[in-house]
C-alpha cells in the first residue's frame, strides 16, 4: 500500500505543478498589449500659417482575450453612468513637452482619452486587433518634442481580486523623443 500511495502522490504533484506553470503561462497572455508610437511627423496647414505634429499610436492586443480599454467613451443613457465612473480612474493619456533650452520638460499638450472616427467603439480591444490612432498637436517652435503616451487596463476583469489587492491596473507607456525642424517665416 505505500507503493501505491507514493506512485498516487507522485503523479498529483507533478501535474498539479503542470497545471500550475500552464496557468502562470495564461495569465501572462490574458491582458497583454503592444502600445507603440508609430510616427511623429511635421504637418503644415499653409491656409491657415499653423505647425501641427502628427502623432500616430497602435495599439494592438496581443493576449488571448479581448481587453477593455476605459477612455472619454459616452455609452448608451442605460450605462452611462457606469462608464462616466469607469473613465475616472482608467483612461488612455497623450502627453507633449517641449524640451526646453535648460533640458527641462514643459508641457504644451495633454489629451485624455483616445479618438475614434468609429463611434460605436465600446472600449474593447478584440484579441490580434491592431488599431491606429492619430493625434494632431499644435506647435510654434522648432526644436525637441518629447511625447509619452499611457494607457491603463482594468485587470479586476481577468483574476479574483485578491491577486492583485492594492494594484488592479496595468499601465502600458511608450515615450519617444523627436527633432522637429523648420524655419519660422515672420510676416
Amino acid at each position: 500500500m505505500n507503493l501505491f500511495n507514493l506512485l498516487y502522490t507522485i503523479i498529483v504533484t507533478v501535474i498539479n505543478g503542470i497545471w500550475v506553470v500552464y496557468k502562470f503561462k495564461q495569465r501572462n497572455e490574458l491582458a497583454s498589449l503592444n502600445v507603440k508610437i508609430d510616427k511623429i511627423e511635421l504637418m503644415e496647414d499653409f491656409n491657415l500659417g499653423k505647425k501641427y505634429l502628427l502623432i500616430e499610436i497602435i495599439l494592438q492586443n496581443r493576449g488571448k482575450r479581448e481587453v477593455r480599454l476605459f477612455y472619454d467613451y459616452v455609452a448608451k443613457k442605460e450605462c452611462k453612468k457606469k462608464y462616466e465612473e469607469l473613465n475616472k480612474r482608467y483612461k488612455a493619456e497623450l502627453k507633449v513637452y517641449k524640451i526646453t533650452s535648460k533640458e527641462e520638460k514643459e508641457i504644451i499638450y495633454k489629451k485624455t482619452g483616445l479618438d475614434f472616427d468609429d463611434k460605436k467603439r465600446t472600449g474593447r480591444l478584440r484579441t490580434g486587433v491592431e488599431f491606429r490612432t492619430p493625434y494632431l498637436v499644435p506647435i510654434n517652435k522648432p526644436g525637441i518634442y518629447y511625447c509619452e503616451f499611457t494607457i491603463d487596463v482594468d485587470m479586476k476583469s481577468y483574476y479574483n481580486g485578491k491577486d492583485f489587492k492594492d494594484k488592479p491596473i496595468k499601465q502600458w507607456i511608450d515615450s519617444r523623443y523627436e527633432n522637429i525642424n523648420f524655419t519660422i517665416n515672420n510676416v
